[in-house]
């Protein structure tokens, strides 16, 4: 999952997509649909806020952990509790969600801010952007994979003492 969110970086230049894809994709979940919501997402809409990867691996996680049904608030609840350790686990990992610090801190030692054509882009682009933003988004779908597997690790030793009792009636 880490090295297909990494390479999808390369072909769809978004941290947002390449994130929620490789995961998604891992784990059959969600749709094209969702994939193209998380279009501006990137720094939420390049502004140097939320790191892409951070908002498509909170979708893939919620697109596992939610329900269909709008009142389900326990599928709400666990949506939280999971996100919370999925960011627990990101800041930990690169000390921040922010894109600007990640850029700062460790991919470039400056921010780029790629929506300015003149010195941003070509300055992201020089510095091998994609190639060093693809970090975010491997560690990202690594996470929200791990939280995901841990979940289907539980259900299936809850089965499994289920069973265990049944048989023993």
């Amino acid at each position: 999952v880490q090295k297909n969110a990494e390479e999808y970086e390369q072909v769809s230049q978004s941290c947002a997509k390449s994130t929620a894809l490789a995961v998604m994709e891992e784990f059959g979940l969600g749709n094209i649909k969702t994939i193209t919501a998380l279009s501006s997402f990137p720094g939420i809409a390049l502004t140097g806020e939320t790191c892409g990867a951070v908002s498509g691996g909170l979708v893939a996680l919620n697109s596992y952990f939610g329900s269909a049904d709008f009142l389900d608030y326990k599928a709400n609840a666990r949506c939280y509790a999971q996100s919370r350790k999925f960011l627990f686990h990101f800041t930990e990992k690169l000390g921040t969600t922010k894109c600007r610090e990640i850029h700062e801190k460790i991919v470039f030692g400056q921010y780029h801010d790629v929506a300015e054509p003149e010195k941003g882009y070509p300055g992201f682009l020089q510095d091998k952007g994609f190639e060093k933003c693809a970090l975010a988004p491997g560690i990202s779908a690594r996470i929200a994979a791990e939280i995901i597997l841990e979940d289907m690790d539980k259900k299936v030793q809850r089965e499994s003492l289920k069973k265990g009792k049944s048989n023993a009636d």
